[in-house]
């Protein structure tokens, strides 16, 4: 089985991933850092909603039998979660309406 290594390592500010023996491993290995700005610790509150919501409403509930089927349903759950799933953060509106709206 063939490994790939990854061109960019993104990650946030966070000290574990600004040490020099984390960064220097990484640029010995050729790979670009890429860092948020400082402050901006506030945009990972929405993707780790999004990944938590995946997966204890979808991929921990199913077992998929075939990566085929695992890419159709989260396929299926991605345009759930865009165009028909509440949210009370939102007034309970949908990120779609939102998003139409702008």
């Amino acid at each position: 089985m063939e490994v790939c290594q990854p061109e960019i390592f993104k990650n946030d500010r966070a000290s574990q991933f600004t040490s020099r023996e984390f960064t220097g491993r990484l640029e010995n290995e050729a790979m670009r850092i890429s860092m948020d700005r400082c402050g901006r610790a506030y945009d990972n509150i929405f993707i780790e909603h999004f990944w938590r919501s995946i997966n204890s409403e979808e991929a921990y509930v199913y077992t998929y039998q075939t990566v085929s089927e695992a890419s159709s349903s989260l396929d299926r759950y991605f345009l759930y979660y865009n165009t028909d799933r509440l949210y009370e953060s939102l007034g309970y509106q949908i990120p779609h309406e939102i998003y139409v709206k702008e």
